[in-house]
């Protein structure tokens, strides 16, 4: 379990495991595959929440070229798009991860994650990279 998950600091060695790097890798391609299927407002939402996704999954240590390889891609592309750790909503991320917002709410209960924002645009949700590591470290606990 990471400690650093309010103080910061990246995840040290969560991602020697490599069923860690694959669940990663399937939420970043599950918010890829929303963002061809959305349309209109929809589809920016989308482009927000992936960039957001791939700017917590480089801050745990996620390595562009796997995820460029992951999602077809070039490692550049992935470079341009992963330069922020912003904020994703319970809704947004439990479309895309193998949980509930249920879950995140018992996480919250517990202290992993915690609301933030508003951001720029006005968002209200919790960091990508803390909802990731969660997902890393606590996705087996039950809401």
């Amino acid at each position: 379990m990471s400690t650093a998950l309010n103080t910061g600091a990246p995840l040290r060695g969560s991602l020697d495991d490599p069923a860690r790097t694959t669940l990663l890798l399937a939420v970043l391609c599950a918010s890829s595959a929303a963002e061809t299927t959305a349309e209109g407002s929809a589809r920016r939402a989308a482009y927000r929440v992936t960039r957001h996704l791939l700017g917590g999954a480089n801050r745990l240590g996620l390595a562009a070229d796997q995820i460029a390889a992951a999602l077809g891609v070039r490692t550049d592309t992935v470079r341009t798009r992963s330069t922020e750790d912003g904020l994703v909503t319970a809704k947004e991320f439990a479309a895309r991860a193998p949980i509930t917002e249920s879950t995140i709410a018992t996480w919250q209960a517990h202290g992993w994650v915690n609301l933030d924002g508003p951001d720029t645009g006005g968002n209200i949700g919790y960091r990508a990279s803390h909802l990731l590591d969660a997902l890393l470290s606590h996705k087996d606990v039950e809401a």
